[in-house]
């Protein structure tokens, strides 16, 4: 008999208990940012000479732990056939740099290609830079929901342990 008025306040506290922990986990991992910056989709390319460097940045992804990304262009010569390195430079959160190189190679055009006259737009610097996650302070969109799911649950398990300890009381 006494475990019968037990049961629903034990049921009741078990339920607001795990949504409690459930509530933490998701409030832990919504605040977990990638420990190492890793950028994908740098590949060599080539070009034919006189031709402009294709965009870059077009199929360039990354994680969320790049900051921000450099790439210098400066020593590649579009007149002149040769290979010339990419530089890609990121910085991850908390400034420290890393660097990746690919190449770039000039090619003498075909004598049956047409000739084009687009020529590199003289002035340029050949560095591209641009911020990767724009101020990102990570995800807080759901971070109210959470903590409201948290302070809910314990609550509940409080009224729960109340309600355990005066059926018990009750039943002296």
């Amino acid at each position: 008999m006494k475990m019968r008025k037990l049961l629903p306040g034990l049921l009741l506290f078990f339920m607001f208990l795990s949504c409690s922990v459930l509530a933490v986990c998701f409030l832990w991992k919504g605040t977990e940012v990638p420990k190492e910056p890793v950028l994908f989709g740098m590949v060599d390319i080539t070009v034919d000479k006189g031709d402009k460097l294709p965009d870059l940045k077009e199929n360039l992804t990354m994680n969320e732990a790049v900051e921000t990304v450099v790439i210098d262009t400066s020593e590649v010569d579009l007149n002149e056939p040769g290979e010339y390195p990419i530089r890609y430079r990121y910085t991850d959160l908390s400034g420290q740099v890393y660097e990746k190189t690919v190449w770039c190679t000039v090619e003498e055009k075909d004598p049956g290609e047409e000739e084009r006259q687009e020529a590199p737009e003289p002035g340029g610097t050949g560095i591209v830079v641009f911020r990767a996650n724009v101020p990102k302070t990570r995800d807080t969109s759901h971070l109210l929901f959470y903590t409201l799911l948290l302070q809910l649950s314990l609550a509940g398990c409080g009224a729960s342990v109340y309600r355990i300890i005066r059926s018990k009381k009750e039943g002296r």
